[in-house]
């Protein structure tokens, strides 16, 4: 069986103090959790060829064009991550650019602009260790098998608290 691919993105500002979210309404098992921006990869992506992860930063583009209305291009979508799950394999990307503050919801999914260290309470759990492993802390791509069981991560400057949502700086 062939694999779906996916592409994941988190835009940031230059300083890495706020990052564009979206609020999901499907599937289902994401629905009113907060999540970075992206989608499948389409035909569309992959007509020009390329390596997986130039057609991966192909999709990136579009469906971060898609919902926000933003593009910076494709080659400027950094790969940080390689997921494998049981869905499928997920490609994460980022981008730092101060025009995020310009992002509009152009579906019925709402994005919007969060400050890194005061991220809203429904954020998928893994967002907790992707959103610094993309700030930066690691400086190569890497691959992550991950089976969906969740399991409260610590990390330095994002602490989470369930009554408050995550808490930093």
């Amino acid at each position: 069986m062939i694999p779906c691919h996916y592409v994941m993105g988190f835009a940031f500002d230059i300083d890495r103090r706020s990052l564009l979210l979206i609020e999901k309404k499907r599937p289902d098992w994401m629905a009113g959790n907060w999540n970075g921006i992206g989608g499948h990869w389409e035909e569309v992506d992959a007509e020009k060829g390329g390596s997986v992860i130039v057609i991966a930063q192909r999709a990136m583009r579009r469906e971060f064009k898609e919902e926000t209305g933003l593009d910076f291009g494709a080659k400027r979508w950094q790969h940080c991550i390689t997921m494998n799950c049981a869905g499928g394999i997920v490609y994460v990307f980022t981008i730092y650019d101060n025009g995020i503050e310009d992002a509009q919801s152009l579906t019925d999914e709402l994005v919007e602009r969060h400050h890194i260290g005061n991220l809203p309470p429904n954020v998928m759990d893994n967002l907790l260790w992707m959103i610094p492993l993309c700030m930066g802390e690691v400086r190569f791509p890497v691959s992550v098998t991950q089976n969906f069981v969740s399991t409260p991560v610590k990390h330095p400057f994002i602490e989470r608290d369930e009554a408050k949502g995550a808490e930093g700086e």
